[in-house]
């Protein structure tokens, strides 16, 4: 996934957020009779569909590159120590990083981290 699509997924999530939270949108003319376009988010207590397949394909994508730039970030200071230094500072880092993995990413699959977000209803 490119730069530019990872841009696109996350604007779209943000839209997607923001387009549930107030209930929708309507475009309609200032002179009052001409309705171009009417669509309202559904319900509160309804799934949102779009949000919550967003939200795992946002999350699908993002995981890999997190846990592999992480490990990298990792690696690169651990190897500045001696050898002995370094094994502990892998084993340290691991740990830190399954914690910010967890923090970032906290359900079991895609859908629970989704759904622990608050982003999927089901």
């Amino acid at each position: 996934m490119t730069n530019m699509s990872f841009i696109l997924l996350s604007v779209l999530l943000m839209v997607s957020a923001a387009f549930a939270e107030h209930d929708g949108f309507s475009i309609s003319s200032h002179e009052g009779n001409l309705n171009i376009a009417t669509f309202s988010a559904p319900p509160k207590w309804q799934k949102n569909q779009i949000l919550c397949c967003t939200c795992q394909d946002f999350v699908k994508q993002t995981t890999p590159k997190v846990h592999l730039k992480l490990q990298q970030n990792i690696n690169k200071f651990c190897n500045m120590f001696t050898p002995h230094v370094k094994n502990k500072c892998l084993g340290f880092g691991g740990k830190l990083k399954e914690k910010i993995l967890k923090f970032l990413f906290p359900g079991k699959n895609i859908r629970d981290t989704c759904q622990k977000r608050k982003l999927c209803m089901y």
